[in-house]
Parts: C-alpha cells; structure tokens; sequence
C-alpha cells in the first residue's frame, strides 16, 4: 500500500520537502550560532586566562627582583620600573612617609618634572596620595579632571587615569604607589588596581627587609665609625687635639658644612667656642653662651640634643650673628661628663636639612666619647703642669765650691713628665755629692717621687759617711712610703777633689764610666738593688781613683734607649762618642751628646736625656 504522499499533487510534495530542509537549515545555522558564540566564550576566557598568567609571572620575577635587591634606593626605582611595566604606565612616583608621620615625599619617580619631584611634599589627607595614606585604601581614577581630589590637575594635564596604592606593614603605612596615562590611553580598570595592589604587598615586604639591612648596616658603620673616632682620640693627650678631632670628625661624619664646640669656662658661668671648622675666627670669636640660657646654654644644662631648623630663631644664642655667617639650620648634643653637663657640639648646614633620627644618635655618641676624651686630656694637662713644676724645682743650678773640678750638666725632656734627675753639692770636708737617678713612671706621682728620694738623699749625705749608707736608708724609707709598682735607679757617689778619690754606690741605674784625656773608657761596676724593690736590703758601694784630666759621665737611660732609623743609640754607641770627644770640655761635652741624641732620634726623644760630666784637674 503506497504512502498518503502518493495522493498529493506533486507541488504539494516538492513545497513539504522544501520547509523541511529550510528547519533544518535553520537547526543547523541556530547550532552554528551557539557553537560560534562558545567558541567566542572560550577564547575570551582563555586570553584573560593568558593575561592573568602573564600578570602573575611578571608578579613572580618582580618578587624575586625586589628580594635580591638590598640597597633601599635600587629597590625603590628598581620596584617602581617594575610597577609602571606591569600596569602599562606612562609614568608614576613612589612616595615614603617622613619620620615625622605627617608627609610623604617622593623617593623614586618616572615621568616626571624634576622640579616637582624635589617641591612634591604631600600632608597626610591632601591630594590623592594623602587620601590613600590617611585611608589605608586604594584608589582608581577613570578620568582625572572630574576627579577633585587631583591636588595637581594644572601641573599635570597630560595625566588622564591614574591609580595610587597604600604601601602597608600591618596597620602602619610606608608609603603610597602611584602610576598614570595620558589621554588617549585606556582608562585604568578595577582589574588593574587588584594587580598593583598586589605588587605594593611585595614592595612592602621588600622595602621593610631592605631597611631592616640598611638600619642594621648603617648601626654596623655608626659603631665602626665610633671606633675610629675612639682611636683618633686616645692617640693624644692634648686637649686642644682632642677638641679639633671632634669637631673635624663631627662635620665629615655627618657631612654638616660647619662645626663648633662650647665648653664651660674656668668660672663655669659661660659658654665658649673651643673648637670650631666650617666658620671664620670672627664668628667663633663672638659665639657666647650661658649654662641655662638660650638654646645652646637649655642643651647643656638639659642633657637633650636639639635641633633648630632656622637659626634665625631669636632665642638662639648670637642668631643674627648665625644668619650673617650664612648658616641655616643646626644640631646640638650636650657635653656631659660625671653626671654634669660642660660643653655641647654643634654641627650646621648652610642649606635646609631634614634630621634623621640615627644622626641625632650619632652626634651624642660623639660627644659622649669626646666629654670622656676631654675630661681625660684637661686633667693630664693638669697634673703635667703640675709635675713639670716639681720637676723644674728639681733640676738644679750646679754650684759647687772645689776649684780643681769641672762639671758639665744638660737636661731634655721628652713629652711625657718623667722622674730624671741629677745633682751636684758640697759636704764637708771639700767633699761633693753627686747624683744622678730616674723615677720609674711619667706622671704627677714619678715626679713628686723623685722629689722624695732628691731630698732623702741630700739629708741622708750629711749624717753618714758613706754612699751604701746613704742608698740602704733612702731604700727603706722610699719602700715604706712607695707603691709596689715604683722603683728608683740611682748612682749616688762621694768625690773627694784633694785625693781624686769617687765611692760610689750604683743601685740599678744604667752603668756609669770614667774617660781619660786620651779616650780610654773604665767602666764603674759596683751594682745593686734598685730603690724601693725590697724594705731590708742592704747596699754596697766600691771606690775609684781618678786622674788628673779623667771624667766621670753619668747619664739616664733616656739616652741609650733613644730610638732612631737603625734602632736605639745604646750604651756602645754612647762609649765611643764620648771617648772620640774626651778631650772636650765638660759643658761642651754634654752639650755635644745633647746634640747627637737629637740628630740620631730625629728630635723625637721618648725619654727624658740627663747627663752630668765632672771632669778633675
């Protein structure tokens, strides 16, 4: 049986088969569309997918940059490159927030005026940068003219979108991220905030690393610095040493264009410049101050640095006179030692300077290591007066009455105070006394130990005959009255002019000679015991007689262990000098080995050179 289509006329059949292949056709154009559309879905999807990639493995190699990077600048201009790249910037700043907490300065810029880099100082809550900091939040901008919180729309007109992001460390904000595009550029977009917001959490971590590094370098060279410094002034006693390596040490280690040191007269009632570089005599001339006074005499007083960021301030002590030297700004740490306050040192800059806090800590630890210095050198200055007065009271005016003798003296001390010294006196009989001896140490003590055993010994000469007499009893008085530590050499000895007859005692001093007319050298030998070693030691003494012409030469070691280029002068070198000028006079002879002590220390004598010649006729 044939199909119900059979009976239809054959236009009828064609016009079924026709709408048929029109649905499909449809059908299949409507499935064409979907797939189309999916397939459109899928690469959409797949080149965000590719973008984001490509986002976050810039992400990953900026990560890795700023983590290799340890120099706070490098890391700043190095993470702001990184940040105009990523976001397809024409240009942007990184600004940090000041130690005051209230303004953000920019510390790497691209894009840039100079002009405004170096002017652009942003308050907290002023301008898109001081909206984010105050807020913690970032922010993007489509349009930047329509935008009121722009601070900078007429300096800046070419900037069109922008976007700007907290650099944060917990709660705390370090700085601000900004980037920005001209007209024509397309308008930054949420997608883009999240990607610099992400790269400002690395650049916090980075930047907090890299100042933790910096903080930890910079304390590292501080107290290196420091050492130097404590070096410098340990290598000198002189207080006006002292004062010039602080105040030279002080402007070169803060970079500061002048310096100046007050310290507290002898009244104690003002202030004076001690030391000063950076500034005319004049000025530091007229530089006054009271304890208590004004704002360098508040610092002494205070124990507190301060710093003053205009000169002109009339409470500053002489400000006129500040401003007229072409000063700016200064900062000042007190001088205290022993719990009191004695000077305070204050570095300048001619042009406006932002103090760091590290600075404010350098300068007190310099001046707390130069009151110690100074402390130290004005009291050595003291008691070297001091003994050099007791030393001069020492070295005698040889006088003595024997008209057959000739005596021949001369004195140099060295830089230190030491406790040489010789004599020559008349006793009984037309017997002299004659004396030559050394203190150990250089202090006020050496010498007002080697006033001791001068006198001890003149009173001892008169009531007993003999020098051993005389040595044992200084020994036992010296012993009880000295320290363990101090010890005296001396040669005391007894000449007899009628009868050229010398008994000598020798208690550990270098060992004296005789030379003859001719230059032949006898040396004295009898030796014991330095002075002040042992309470109850007993000491011995020997005689020797003289020639007409021969002479005794007594001498301290200052000059056998004088230091020159080929090593110390020495007690062989000191024989034959003397025997090739035996036939000299006894002044001229001394003098002459003065002379040739100099010549061969370079006059840098470390000890001080005694010699005493008594010649018999």
């Amino acid at each position: 049986m044939e199909s119900d289509n059979n009976n239809l006329p054959p236009e009828t059949s064609a016009l079924a088969q026709i709408l048929t292949l029109t649905a499909r056709v449809e059908a299949l154009e409507a499935e064409l569309r979907r797939q189309e559309a999916a397939a459109r879905e899928s690469s959409q999807l797949y080149a965000q997918a590719h973008a984001r990639l490509r986002e976050l493995s810039a992400l990953n190699k900026v990560t890795r940059a700023l983590i290799a990077t340890t120099n706070l600048s490098d890391l700043l201009n190095l993470a702001l490159r990184q940040a105009v790249q990523i976001t397809q910037a024409e240009g942007g700043s990184l600004m940090l927030l000041e130690s005051d907490g209230l303004t953000l300065r920019i510390a790497a810029s691209s894009g840039i005026d100079p002009e405004i880099v170096e002017s652009a100082g942003v308050r907290i809550g002023d301008g898109i940068a001081g909206w984010v900091a105050q807020h913690q939040k970032p922010l993007v901008i489509p349009n930047i003219v329509e935008d009121a919180r722009f601070r900078n729309v007429t300096s800046r007109p070419d900037i069109s979108s922008a976007m700007c992001v907290p650099i944060l460390s917990k709660q705390n904000v370090l700085g601000v991220l900004n980037v920005s595009r001209s007209e024509g550029a397309r308008p930054y977009s949420s997608q883009d905030l999240q990607l610099l917001t992400t790269l400002a959490g690395q650049i916090s971590l980075a930047l907090q690393n890299a100042r933790l590094l910096e903080s930890a370098q910079r304390r590292f060279d501080n107290l290196t610095t420091l050492m130097d410094l404590v070096g410098q002034l340990n290598s000198t006693l002189s207080a006006a040493e002292v004062m010039d390596i602080i105040v030279s040490q002080s402007q070169h280690i803060l970079k500061a264009d002048a310096c100046v040191l007050f310290l507290r007269d002898e009244r104690r009632d003002s202030l004076h410049a001690r030391a000063y570089r950076g500034v005319g005599a004049l000025f530091a001339r007229k530089l006054r101050a009271r304890p208590g006074h004004g704002r360098i005499g508040e610092v002494v007083v205070s124990g507190e640095p301060e710093y003053i960021p205009d000169v002109s301030d009339p409470r500053l002590e002489c400000s006129e006179d500040h401003c007229a030297e072409g000063l700016c700004c200064a900062l000042m740490a007190p001088i205290w030692f022993g719990g009191q306050g004695i000077g305070a040192l204050v570095v300048y800059s001619r042009t406006p300077r932002r103090v760091q806090e590290d600075e404010v800590k350098l300068l007190m630890a310099i001046a707390s290591q130069g009151a110690i210095a100074i402390n130290n050198a004005v009291n050595y200055q003291q008691q070297r007066d001091i003994a050099l007065l007791v030393q001069r009271n020492l070295q005698p005016q040889i006088s003595v009455s024997a008209p057959n003798l000739e005596i021949g003296h001369c004195y140099v001390p060295a830089k230190e105070v030491g406790g040489d010294y010789y004599d020559a006196f008349d006793l009984p009989d037309g017997r002299i006394g004659i004396v030559m001896a050394d203190v150990a140490g250089k202090s006020v003590a050496a010498a007002v130990h080697t006033a001791k055993g001068k006198y001890f010994i003149r009173a001892l000469a008169y009531g007993h005959n003999t020098p051993s007499e005389v040595l044992t009893h200084t020994n036992h008085l010296i012993s009880a009255d000295m320290s363990v530590e101090s010890f005296i050499s001396v040669v005391y000895g007894v000449l007899d002019p009628r009868w050229r007859t010398l008994r000598y005692c020798n208690a550990g001093h270098p060992t004296p000679f005789v030379v003859t007319r001719r230059g032949e050298i006898r040396e004295l030998t009898c030796s014991n015991m330095l002075i002040g070693i042992m309470n109850d030691e007993r000491y011995t003494d020997e005689t020797v007689h003289l020639h007409r012409g021969d002479a005794l030469v007594l001498t301290t070691d200052g000059v056998t262990e004088a230091r020159g280029a080929d090593g110390l002068f020495g007690a062989e070198m000191l024989r034959e000098f003397v025997s090739r000028n035996a036939s000299m006079e006894a002044q001229s002879l001394a003098e002459a080995l003065r002379d040739e002590i100099g010549r061969f220390s370079g006059n840098r004598v470390q000890d001080d050179v005694a010699v005493l010649i008594v010649r018999v006729h």
